[in-house]
């Protein structure tokens, strides 16, 4: 990043300067909040495959499970990109999904 007073590891309080940190953090906040979503990870793998949005009418997700996080993330963004009712993920992942609601005094959480 080559701020003043950061180094690999720690941080020099004496050349430090937060305003400057401040700023680079925010910009780097920005540029995340823009385009690490797990909708541009879907909009990234739909243009790999040379598909567009309009293209599908279903989409059947297949996935085994070497990273669990990952099919996750891009089924969600192909859910927000695709719309939820045009993306069907096999096998069902129960999790992913919101919970069913709690009998009202039955039970805790």
């Amino acid at each position: 990043i080559g701020l003043p007073g950061v180094h690999p590891g720690f941080l020099d309080g004496t050349q430090f300067d937060p305003s400057a940190w401040l700023e680079v953090a925010s910009s780097m906040l920005q540029w995340t909040t823009h385009r690490l979503t797990t909708e541009a990870m879907a909009r990234y793998v739909l243009g790999v495959l040379g598909q567009s949005e309009s293209a599908f009418s279903s989409l059947r997700i297949l996935y085994i499970w070497h990273n669990p996080p990952m099919p996750l993330f891009l089924l969600h963004g192909l859910r927000e990109v695709l719309r939820p009712e045009h993306v069907v993920d096999v096998p069902r992942h129960p999790g992913f999904y919101e919970p069913a609601a709690w009998p009202a005094g039955h039970g805790s959480r």
